[in-house]
């Protein structure tokens, strides 16, 4: 081969080699970040089971019930606000937020209900109670 022929492979290999394992490096982060994902999904639907477990009961959404046991439940990690049927907190374990005062639209209430949304640090579920 001539001298031409080797540089210009030279230079091909130089050029395209970083750009195709750059390309191999982030298909390979993607592919784990969607494995994390699907991790995370199943242990928040988990948790999501066990929490549901005991929101089920109407008393709660009645009004001024004993909420000792959502309070057991909740920790540094989790936060449950209980709504009326009209949009009024009944029950928050948020500190911030006053909880006889604050109401919210019924559209607001009633959208993304069943759906898992994911935040960066955070699962929300809704889910009405009959």
């Amino acid at each position: 081969m001539k001298l031409k022929t080797w540089l210009l492979l030279s230079y091909f290999v130089v050029m395209f080699l970083p750009l195709i394992c750059a390309y191999f490096l982030f298909a390979w982060i993607q592919s784990y970040n969607d494995e994390q994902h699907f991790v995370e999904y199943i242990e928040s639907t988990n948790t999501f089971q066990e929490i549901k477990r005991e929101l089920v009961d109407p008393t709660y959404y009645k009004g001024f019930a004993d909420y000792g046991p959502i309070e057991e439940i909740v920790d540094d990690h989790r936060a449950i606000t209980i709504y009326n049927k009209d949009g009024f907190v009944l029950y928050t374990s948020e500190p911030s937020t006053n909880q006889f005062t604050t109401s919210i639209n019924k559209e607001h209430l009633y959208e993304g209900l069943y759906e898992y949304k994911q935040g960066y640090k955070t699962f929300t579920y809704k889910e009405p109670v009959f």
